[in-house]
């Protein structure tokens, strides 16, 4: 076999060794979505920047414009001291008109705070309006502060403080406490 044959052969393996490992994450992501959120996403995207992690949560299916929500975890004390993330992970987080009466509930022996907003959404036209129920959930978790942004669907389906509202807010506050548990070891060894 001459070198430039081998050369051939050992690029092939590079590349197919590559691609397989790239989708080897992807599938593992997808089946950690599907463990942490039943129906709720169908993958998960973690990326990290400078002290904190980015966090998409790509929908099931697309709601009026909506493809993911999203959630960011701040890792590094430095920069949970600074810019906006001295407000996360506490009730002034919400300190706007912008937001619901702000509801408090434990999670894992922490307070965790959420509130209604609402939200843009578009229709199939492409027009947007403010016309959407969106939930911020924000808190602390092992030194770790965190904001979860979730879009719930058309704002005229019913009230902010009705019941239809609250069974998703639940359902939100569940999905945060699987996946801050079973990403724990991941969000630890982005946050290095």
């Amino acid at each position: 076999m001459n070198k430039k044959s081998l050369f051939v052969i050992l690029l092939a393996l590079f590349y197919v060794n590559s691609t397989s490992l790239a989708e080897s994450i992807a599938l593992k992501n997808k089946q950690q979505a599907n463990k942490t959120s039943s129906n709720l996403y169908r993958n998960i995207k973690l990326r990290k920047d400078d002290g904190a992690i980015y966090i998409d949560l790509f929908l099931a299916r697309s709601r009026d414009g909506y493809e993911t929500d999203s959630m960011q975890i701040c890792v590094s004390a430095e920069k949970c001291a600074k810019d906006d993330w001295t407000l996360i992970g506490g009730a002034d987080y919400f300190n706007t008109s912008l937001y619901s009466e702000v509801n408090t509930t434990k999670l894992d022996g922490n307070n965790i705070y959420t509130a209604f907003n609402l939200c843009q959404i578009s229709n199939a036209g492409g027009e947007v309006s403010m016309g959407g129920q969106c939930l911020t959930i924000t808190g602390q978790n092992e030194n770790k502060k965190f904001v979860y942004n979730s879009y719930l669907g058309r704002a005229s389906k019913c009230r902010p403080d009705s019941m239809c509202w609250q069974k998703l807010a639940k359902e939100r506050v569940s999905f945060i406490s699987r996946f801050l548990k079973e990403y724990k070891i991941k969000i630890s060894e982005q946050s290095k």
